[in-house]
């Protein structure tokens, strides 16, 4: 059984959302299984997504937080973050900046991951990506990119924050956000992850 960890940092509950989409498509792969945490607020967590986000993050309190130090126990990660200034979240940098001793060991060598993000008015959101997927480059991972295996990345037909390097929604889009093609492109995306992660570790 491959152990697929999927770890984001969320404000407004919309990029666990997505965390959850990407569970499920990991999860339909078998033999794989998915395994959802969060990364721990940082101290300026208020200053920067304002004094009720602990209300907002209330329906997600329950998923544990996700420790640096446990990531070699895992066959493949997905990464997911809000967009903040065209970059990953401080949390999330946070989060990452943690994984030092693993670079250094080589521990996460050959694992593969994916990222996903949300986004407010959808700027920013692929080179928010990019910045992870340098982490994970330094790291030796293998990036597995959604491409156009989920064709609703080409829906045009309202606010999409679906991309071929990643998941995303766009939060101030109409509608119930993240949209459905959204979530389809984030569960293609987990299955994707799943099926390299199943090869890998045989």
């Amino acid at each position: 059984m491959a152990q697929v960890l999927i770890v984001f940092h969320s404000a407004s509950g919309v990029t666990w959302r997505m965390a959850e989409a990407v569970a499920e498509g990991v999860d339909d792969v078998s033999g794989c299984t998915a395994i959802l945490q969060q990364v721990a607020e940082i101290p300026a967590g208020p200053a920067i997504y304002g004094a009720d986000m602990t209300e907002k993050r209330a329906p997600f309190a329950h998923v544990p937080e996700a420790d640096p130090a446990t990531l070699d126990q895992y066959d493949g990660f997905a990464f997911g973050t809000p967009v903040h200034f065209g970059s990953m979240s401080a949390a999330m940098h946070t989060f990452l900046d943690q994984t030092g001793q693993a670079w250094m060991t080589g521990g996460l060598i050959g694992r593969p991951a994916t990222v996903f993000t949300g986004a407010g008015s959808g700027a920013g959101r692929e080179t928010a990506l990019l910045s992870m997927w340098s982490i994970l480059g330094m790291h030796g991972m293998v990036i597995v990119p959604p491409g156009l295996r989920a064709r609703e990345v080409l829906d045009q037909s309202s606010a999409n924050g679906g991309s071929p390097l990643g998941a995303g929604t766009i939060t101030a889009g109409e509608g119930d956000r993240p949209s459905g093609a959204e979530l389809a492109v984030a569960r293609m995306q987990g299955q994707a992850l799943g099926e390299v992660a199943i090869k890998l570790a045989q």
